[in-house]
């Protein structure tokens, strides 16, 4: 849920040595998706699951945000979320702009 994507997010902001997130089939929404993407943002996680969560291109847009900010981030996973085009585009666009190499965005 969101309300858990929100702790889920203030834990990732206190744990500097956490590299990967799997959150996947959490029915986060794009609420959830915004919240982790606010903490990924600002910090260190190079995998993060976000696939099966009901995620929809207003989360999508919140995460490319993400991507152009976190130089860390190298595996994105969106996959089975109802991601429109324009939000798909959002996310490739934001990791091609962002310039890390080997970045990798699994998209529906």
């Amino acid at each position: 849920t969101s309300a858990a994507a929100a702790a889920i997010a203030a834990t990732v902001s206190s744990c500097p040595k956490l590299e990967r997130l799997d959150v996947r089939n959490n029915e986060m929404g794009d609420a959830g998706a915004e919240a982790v993407a606010q903490a990924v943002a600002k910090g260190h996680i190079r995998h993060l699951d976000l696939s099966s969560n009901g995620v929809s291109s207003l989360g999508a847009r919140a995460l490319a945000r993400a991507l152009g900010a976190n130089a860390t981030l190298l595996v994105l996973d969106v996959r089975d979320n109802p991601i429109a085009p324009e939000g798909v585009s959002a996310l490739q666009r934001a990791s091609r702009e962002s310039g890390v190499v080997g970045r990798q965005v699994l998209v529906p």
